[in-house]
């Protein structure tokens, strides 16, 4: 069976995180063709969790549950993550949402300058993928929106944006497919020089807008990942047997095993913490 690991880097990512625990790691693994900064811990996200892929690799996932605070991971400033007005580049992470996030959205992936330059993959409240998108110039338009369908729903998802200037667009995607697809209005450099990359928040600018929920591996390519792309990224993640996406279409059925999964992941998830304390 190929990990999804390796079937990540087959598409040559630029930047590629993933919770590592059974490889003897206390940080997230990190690969791709930069070298980047290494993610440090912030606040309290748990390592262990049980594994959001079912590719027979043995990773965990990395979990956390808060409300407007630091939680997460801190990347330091690098050009790894620049973006200037002619770039294209992907976002990818696969994350599990067990209920709506405690503020309007939650941060999962991205950067953000609190005066003007950000692009962000993150969960609305009602669990839509979306994105806070903007150019480094006062006054540009900002892209802040979401699309459906919901991933409040326990199951893990692989969920991606894709900023393709020949377009110009921003598409978004979540398990295989794509689920919006808009134009990108901006005109100018989207990062500043100096903004640090975070993982699972943004930085403090009104609010951290936290994630909770689980999460295991995230990317930053520097291309357009294509339908066929995301296609075989998702059903990588399955071990080659993906379920049909989409939350809202789940079955009666599907969605007990689902539900059945989830509070599976929880009890093994606690069992191991109450092991391990002191």
């Amino acid at each position: 069976m190929t990990s999804f690991r390796s079937t990540v880097n087959a598409f040559l990512p630029t930047v590629f995180y993933a919770c590592n625990e059974p490889h003897g790691s206390v940080t997230l693994a990190q690969s791709g063709s930069s070298a980047a900064p290494a993610a440090t811990v912030a606040g309290t996200p748990s390592l262990g969790f049980p594994s959001l892929l079912t590719d027979g690799s043995g990773d965990t996932a990395c979990y956390q549950s808060g409300n407007n605070i630091d939680l997460g991971w801190h990347i330091a400033a690098d050009p790894a993550f620049n973006v200037i007005a002619t770039d294209s580049f992907s976002l990818m992470a696969v994350v599990a949402a067990y209920g709506p996030q405690s503020q309007a959205f939650a941060s999962v992936f991205g950067q953000f300058n609190c005066t003007q330059g950000a692009y962000e993959l993150h969960v609305a409240q009602n669990g839509f993928v979306g994105t806070y998108f903007q150019d480094v110039v006062v006054g540009h338009t900002t892209i802040d929106t979401s699309f459906p369908p919901s991933l409040n729903d326990g199951l893990p998802h692989l969920i991606g944006m894709v900023r393709d200037h020949s377009g110009p667009t921003l598409s978004f995607w979540m398990d295989g497919r794509q689920v919006a697809l808009i134009t990108d209005p901006t005109t100018a450099a989207i990062t500043n020089a100096s903004t640090a990359e975070r993982i699972g928040c943004r930085v403090n600018c009104g609010g951290f807008f936290t994630f909770s929920g689980a999460y295991q591996d995230l990317a930053f390519f520097r291309s357009v990942l294509s339908g066929a792309a995301w296609e075989t990224l998702y059903s990588a993640m399955w071990g080659g047997n993906p379920p049909p996406p989409g939350g809202a279409q789940q079955s009666t059925l599907q969605q007990e095993l689902i539900n059945a999964a989830t509070l599976a992941r929880i009890e093994a998830y606690v069992s191991k913490t109450y092991q391990n304390a002191p």
